[in-house]
């Protein structure tokens, strides 16, 4: 009986904090790449508990009212945090919602104007973090378009990157994985750089007719 009791605290308590701890883990600001890991790893063995325990407990016809909610809200708080942690579902931020809009109608945008020269020096590094940067700031809540430009001979060039808001350029300006690449900056990739950030007031298009 001893055995059996103790069986049932552990799913009960996997259940109850198993899910709710992975979905909370999955709010921790970008860290680290060696902490990310570990964080992701955390979260999926947490679901996991919380997905096995949890589903047993909810569909148990035999179980209890109590231990059945419990079970659920195990099951459902697990299934939701592997699904942001993976990025499956991207969470809402609220620059999306601070949006301001002006008399037009339309939203406000805001530039981050990126100039800098090149070292004629490591390359492969160079585009490696190039190319993960890419794929970062488009996964990123407030972003909208980015284009950049660069001499071949003189490697100077400048990169114009577009948010919805100054929330979401503060976001990617923390990134972890941004400040890593702004470390090997000055190190590695450039001779200087300055980078301006302003808002749009007007933009318009021409295409030559």
């Amino acid at each position: 009986m001893e055995s059996l009791a103790a069986l049932v605290a552990v799913i009960l308590f996997s259940s109850l904090i198993g899910g709710p701890t992975a979905l909370l883990l999955t709010w921790l600001p970008d860290q680290p790449r060696a902490v990310r890991i570990l964080r992701k790893i955390f979260v999926v063995v947490l679901s996991l508990l919380g997905i096995i325990f949890g589903g047993q407990l909810s569909i148990g016809s035999s179980i209890p009212l109590m231990a059945r909610l419990i079970g659920f809200v195990g099951f459902g708080t697990s299934v939701a945090a592997l699904l942001f942690e993976f990025r499956i579902i991207k969470r809402k931020s609220k620059s999306s919602d601070s949006s301001i809009n002006d008399s037009s109608g339309t939203s406000k945008k805001y530039a981050v104007i990126f100039r800098s020269k090149r070292q004629d020096a490591n390359h492969e590094l160079y585009y490696q973090h190039d190319e993960k940067l890419e794929e970062k700031i488009k996964s990123l809540p407030g972003y909208i378009s980015h284009f950049g430009i660069r001499h071949p001979e003189t490697r100077a060039g400048v990169t114009v990157a577009y948010f919805d808001s100054p929330e979401a350029i503060d976001n990617w300006r923390k990134d972890a994985e941004h400040m890593d690449a702004k470390k090997l900056a000055k190190s590695d990739f450039y001779e200087n750089y300055s980078v301006e950030i302003t808002e749009v007031f007007d933009q318009y298009d021409w295409d030559g007719n």
